[in-house]
């Protein structure tokens, strides 16, 4: 079992600390080897301003460096932290996560990096509040001295869900969920400190702040860190630092996989370029895994094809901390043919993506009209067990026993889950189901139209 604190610990009495690359514009490619050191400090100085045990910590910090600093120094303090996307005062106001989550609490902290103007824009000071730039003003010396008195069950990050099929709802992430995820993912995509995880994807996110970076730094394995808006804006010179600096995980969501495919597809002198050899595991997911894209994506010419081998498909979502199955990556990626008679007394094929076995921690059903257990049959995956969160910020705690309903669509196979869809996305035409994810994808095939550009969507 994965101890929090003697993790902490053992990282900053280590003589070369945790070798974390930060890229990008604003963080000069630096290379932070004492970076435990830096949040340990970080969280003294929370502490001498007031910030106690258990309090509430809004994050609002552009810099990926300084936000991850802010993370681990609530960690250390035991303190609830809340991440949100970093607010721009060009956006909707009335659309904003942050301002809708502030004028629901009754008391909580803030730290932040705004400029005088954006303080006195959105009354900052109307709040308890810290700017990140006092903090480096700061020239106190401090003991290293680590409180383990904490509980694995408490409640020590609250994360907003995405919001795309409901209202953000804030879920309370435990101790417990994180070190459950820790140990599958290293267990399943057999980490050790040898590897190099690659992350661009956004760190108000389950799978870049648990899946990869949470994981990376309990298991003390290197990261190469760069914000989500420049890889995307800069891609195949991301990808060659993938190759230069021979990373071996990564992860390339559906939407990823399509955006590199469309950006690749006819350069192939820019393709040609790129060595992506090292890879031992590209995870997917966060979105429904539709077969033709991982067959796009692998079809690039790099200057090394991509494997099916090192393509590793999980399903997951913040209520589980982020992992409900995974690919183990010594096991083969698994694709099932479904086949379907149509109206004229013909099959129509269908290819469904594994999202690995079935984990020890979690117990999935499927609810068809009743509960059931029995292979191959298709409805609603219901999940309960020590990973999936207690309750949503402000409400009830749910009991532990208590399944909770996903609002996905799957079956299992031979103890491995298989996603067909979301609930919503669903529509039934002559008694028949269509998915809406199939159909963005069917029109795919229309000329110059691509998958990034489509939504499909049911009009009740």
């Amino acid at each position: 079992m994965i101890n929090l604190v003697k993790c902490i610990d053992n990282i900053i009495n280590k003589k070369n600390g945790l070798n974390i690359n930060f890229l990008g514009l604003n963080c000069k490619n630096t290379t932070d080897k004492k970076f435990m050191i830096k949040a340990y400090k970080l969280y003294q100085f929370l502490k001498k301003n007031g910030i106690k045990e258990r309090e509430i910590i809004i994050i609002q910090l552009s810099n990926e460096e300084e936000y991850l600093l802010a993370i681990w120094a609530g960690i250390i303090g035991n303190f609830i932290l809340v991440p949100l996307p970093r607010i721009s005062i060009n956006e909707s106001l009335k659309e904003s996560l942050f301002l809708n989550v502030i004028s629901n609490l009754k008391s909580f902290f803030l730290l932040h990096d705004f400029s005088e103007y954006e303080i006195e824009f959105l009354k900052i000071n109307t709040y308890k509040n810290l700017n990140i730039e006092q903090f480096y003003e700061n020239k106190n010396n401090y003991i290293f001295r680590l409180n383990e008195n904490r509980n694995d069950e408490d409640t020590f990050l609250i994360l907003y869900t995405s919001g795309s099929t409901n209202e953000p709802k804030g879920v309370e992430i435990s101790y417990k969920m994180i070190i459950s995820n820790v140990i599958e993912i290293k267990d399943k995509l057999h980490l050790d400190k040898n590897d190099k995880v690659f992350i661009w994807t956004p760190l108000t996110h389950v799978l870049g702040l648990v899946l990869l970076h949470f994981a990376s730094t309990l298991l003390e394995i290197e990261q190469i860190i760069v914000p989500t808006n420049e890889f995307m804006s800069n891609t195949v010179n991301y990808l060659k630092e993938i190759s230069h600096r021979k990373c071996t995980v990564t992860t390339f969501p559906p939407f990823a996989m399509s955006y590199i495919y469309e950006l690749l597809e006819d350069q192939y002198y820019l393709s040609k370029g790129i060595d992506l050899s090292s890879i031992k595991c590209i995870i997917t997911g966060t979105e429904y895994i539709n077969y033709s894209i991982l067959q796009k994506f692998m079809k690039i010419k790099f200057k090394n094809k991509i494997n099916e081998k090192v393509i590793v498909p999980f399903y997951g979502m913040t209520e589980a901390g982020v992992i409900i199955s995974i690919r183990d990556i010594t096991k083969r990626l698994n694709i099932l043919e479904i086949k379907k008679i149509t109206e004229k007394n013909k099959f129509n094929s269908k290819f469904i993506v594994s999202c690995g076995e079935l984990s020890k921690d979690i117990e999935i059903v499927i609810k068809n009209k009743k509960i059931l257990t029995e292979d191959n049959i298709e409805g609603e995956i219901l999940i309960r067990g020590i990973r999936i969160f207690k309750g949503y910020f402000g409400d009830k705690q749910r009991s532990d026993d208590e399944y909770f309903s996903t609002g996905d669509i799957g079956f299992i196979h031979n103890n491995e889950l298989f996603i067909t869809g979301r609930k919503k996305d669903i529509f039934i035409y002559n008694g028949n189901n269509y998915y809406l994810n199939d159909i963005e994808v069917l029109c795919t095939r229309i000329d110059n139209v691509f998958y990034n550009d489509i939504i499909a969507f049911s009009i009740f």
